[in-house]
C-alpha cells in the first residue's frame, strides 16, 4: 500500500459532504441554544423525549449515512483506476 495520497478520491465530494454535515450541526446547536424552550419541548405530548434528542440523533444518522455515501463514491472510483491501471481482469 503507497503512503502517498490516491489522486481518485473524490476531494470535492468530501469537502461538499463536510459542509452539509456541518451545517446540520451547527443548525442543530444554533436550534438549542437559540430556541431552547422548543428543542425541550417533548416531541409527543405527555412523551419524555424531546425535540433536541431527536434531532440530535437525526444529525448522527446524517453523519453516517454520508460517510456511507463517501465510501460507496470512493470505492467506485478506486476499482476504476485499478481497473484502468490493470485491465478489466475476471469479471463475474
Amino acid at each position: 500500500m503507497s503512503s502517498e495520497p490516491s489522486t481518485t478520491e473524490p476531494l470535492g465530494l468530501g469537502l461538499l459532504l463536510l459542509g452539509l454535515l456541518a451545517a446540520a450541526f451547527f443548525g442543530f446547536i444554533g436550534l438549542c441554544a437559540f430556541a431552547p424552550a422548543w428543542s425541550a419541548a417533548p416531541l409527543v405530548r405527555g412523551g419524555s423525549v424531546n425535540v433536541a434528542f431527536v434531532l440530535g440523533l437525526g444529525v448522527i444518522g446524517l453523519g453516517v449515512a454520508l460517510t456511507g455515501l463517501y465510501v460507496v463514491v470512493a470505492n467506485r472510483a478506486e476499482a476504476r483506476a485499478i481497473r484502468a491501471r490493470t485491465g478489466p481482469g475476471i469479471r463475474r
